[in-house]
């Protein structure tokens, strides 16, 4: 079996982009092949520590993949979720900054 992943960066896909849009290229989050082995061993680790198991390399990638894929989006969503309280805290805050510079107008 091929493992993408394995020999090139692979890629998480959201929810919305993978039932609705088909997976486009341009909305990929890619793991360079660094993160990967970095998280390969780490799975590994923590599989041999916790569990006294363990994992072969395609074994630990294709568990990362799994979790990737059902997980990702979830941090993904979140992380927007938060991305947009903070600019809507931000634009709250602006928009009262913008309110103290109005002058004020003597209507005779």
């Amino acid at each position: 079996m091929w493992y993408p992943w394995y020999y090139e960066e692979w890629n998480v896909y959201s929810y919305h982009e993978v039932v609705e849009e088909g997976c486009p290229e341009r909305m990929a989050a890619k793991l360079t092949r660094e993160q990967t082995e970095y998280l390969v061993h780490q799975v590994q680790r923590y599989f041999q520590e916790e569990r006294s198991e363990q994992l072969g390399n395609l074994e630990t990638e294709d568990l990362i993949a799994f979790f990737s894929k059902e997980l990702g989006p979830l941090y993904y969503n979140q992380g927007v979720q938060d991305s947009r309280k903070l600019l809507t805290e931000r634009m709250s805050s602006l928009e009262d900054e913008l309110y103290v510079l109005e002058k004020p107008i003597k209507m005779k």
